[in-house]
């Protein structure tokens, strides 16, 4: 049957099966056939409240819309969420903010902004204007999740 909006014991026990979303969500990652969303483990930085950063392979989408889907917040992760270009020039055809990198120059997109940057000796990024946290997050991408970065067939 269905549940009434006075019916409070359905709502504690809907409750009591939280899996406290807005701490590690990740459905997006689950349910993307092409594996285009993934979890990156921020807990060495301590500057995320999150342990993990979603972030989307634009590569890898087709836009079957299942993240979207089953999202509990607006707006479809492949959209929203900080997006690995493989290509410049789909990079370049896209809104979402993310970055491409091209062996040499790092270009990245922030709140609609496009800044251009690079590695330094020490292959950490440095991109004039980028808050740190976008930073660190494309830091532990080239350091841990580098095999997200190589080229893709076109």
């Amino acid at each position: 049957s269905n549940p009434s909006l006075s019916d409070s014991e359905f709502f504690k026990r809907e409750a009591s099966r939280c899996l406290e979303c807005s701490y590690m969500c990740s459905k997006c990652v689950d349910v993307c056939p092409n594996r285009a969303n993934v979890a990156i483990d921020m807990r060495a930085w301590e500057a995320f409240s999150d342990p993990y950063e979603i972030v989307h392979i634009d590569a890898y989408c087709n836009e079957c819309g299942n993240c979207e889907t089953f999202c509990p917040y607006s707006g479809g992760p492949y959209k929203k969420k900080f997006t690995i270009f493989s290509l410049k020039e789909d990079f370049e055809n896209s809104t979402n903010d993310g970055f491409f990198y091209d062996g040499e120059a790092l270009i990245v997109r922030y709140e609609g902004v496009v800044l251009t940057g690079e590695l330094d000796k020490e292959g950490l990024v440095n991109v004039e204007g980028l808050p740190p946290e976008v930073e660190m997050l494309i830091d532990e991408i080239f350091t841990s999740y580098h095999y997200l970065l190589g080229p893709v067939e076109e």
